[in-house]
């Protein structure tokens, strides 16, 4: 298909590279083969960026610059390399402890720190606290 690509990452854990597409296809490369991730969480041309953790590449961030079919936007993560996607967007049950991440341009993960940075479409910059050291 054409796809817009707009991110990659590189997973240092493992070697792979995270593909984002705006058209909202992630796709994961490990060792040549490519794995089409699901990622319905946004509507068509949605996806401006991906940014894997330095420390588990089965940590991976989407940013997105426009509300979810559920009403969110910002920024989307996975935990179990892309199988399940949740909002970074504060609620009362999701452990997010800022006041809510609006729409966002692009992500980064600090390789060092594992810190994530965003830059919003109309809020600034953000930063995570550091992750847990591994």
């Amino acid at each position: 298909p054409d796809l817009t690509i707009c991110g990659m990452a590189y997973g240092e854990q493992d070697g792979s590279l995270w593909v984002a597409a705006a058209e909202g296809i992630v796709m994961h490369i490990v060792d040549g083969k490519v794995n089409f991730v699901k990622f319905t969480e946004v509507d068509d041309k949605r996806v401006t960026s991906v940014a894997c953790d330095p420390f588990d590449s089965n940590i991976v961030y989407i940013s997105c610059n426009i509300r979810s079919v559920e009403g969110k936007y910002g920024i989307f993560r996975t935990t179990d390399g892309g199988k399940t996607w949740g909002s970074m967007v504060k609620t009362s049950t999701n452990g997010v402890t800022n006041d809510g991440i609006g729409p966002s341009s692009m992500v980064l993960c600090h390789p060092i720190t594992g810190e994530l940075y965003s830059i919003g479409a109309c809020r600034g910059m953000w930063k995570t606290a550091s992750p847990a050291k591994k």
